[in-house]
């Protein structure tokens, strides 16, 4: 499913960054996840720092949304391999190409 193109083509943006266009993106202290959250940022998701130091990260309207919660979560500090594998399919599930 290819998400519905906003005014002009550009890709839909998530409400929160047209309410906030100076904002910026977390930064995770792992380098693979940093990854991740730039290339959701770079595809107008919003991610934003949680208090217990999770990154969430929102996909725009229109991605596609399998059964569960409608973001993904970054952990700060993961200790297995299999958690980065984990949080890569969230996002690939969510529409985002990584």
């Amino acid at each position: 499913m290819t998400p519905p193109a906003a005014a002009g083509g550009q890709p839909p943006e998530h409400p929160k960054r047209v309410a906030n266009p100076n904002g910026q993106r977390p930064r995770a202290p792992k380098k693979d996840y940093d990854k991740l959250v730039k290339a959701a940022w770079d595809a107008k998701w919003w991610c934003e720092r949680r208090s217990d130091g999770y990154i969430v990260c929102h996909p725009p309207p229109g991605h596609p949304h399998p059964p569960g919660p409608d973001f993904v979560l970054v952990p700060c500090t993961p200790s297995k391999q299999g958690t980065l594998n984990r949080v890569t399919r969230n996002f690939r599930k969510r529409g985002l190409k990584v």
